[in-house]
């Protein structure tokens, strides 16, 4: 990430990202001096973590993921998404294809758009992080 000026997922809260991913426990000193040389270097670095997957119990997706999104704090959140459309998903990741495919039809959704065009945040992608990060903003 620092010979090339890309953008990489380290979020400051190493402690959510770690619960979100089911880590387990996990000894944050080493990740957390990695986050603080990734912020020296001027390297994007979130404030906070989401991930749909982590929520895949919870019964209705839509909800759930509009829950996550309406709970987005002030500040750079990173969140993960892993749409996919149907079909090899369900062989490939048995476990939590349902998720995946619901996520995928939640962005399809004309009304699903409507509404997180109405919602106060910008969404934006890795490659806009990159591309100011490279001209240095």
């Amino acid at each position: 990430a620092t010979d090339y000026a890309l953008p990489i997922l380290f979020p400051a809260d190493l402690g959510g990202y770690a619960a979100a991913l089911n880590m387990g426990p996990v000894d944050l000193a080493p990740l957390e001096a990695a986050r603080t040389a990734l912020a020296g270097d001027g390297l994007a670095v979130a404030d906070h973590f989401l991930m749909g997957l982590s929520h895949q119990t919870e019964p209705d997706p839509p909800a759930t993921l509009r829950r996550l999104i309406e709970s987005i704090q002030p500040g750079t959140t990173y969140l993960s998404l892993h749409c996919a459309q149907p079909g090899e998903v369900e062989i490939v990741h048995p476990k939590d294809a349902h998720w995946r495919a619901a996520e995928f039809e939640l962005f399809r959704d004309p009304a699903f758009s409507e509404w997180l065009r109405s919602q106060p945040v910008v969404l934006s992608g890795m490659r806009e992080i990159r591309d100011e990060l490279r001209s240095g903003k």
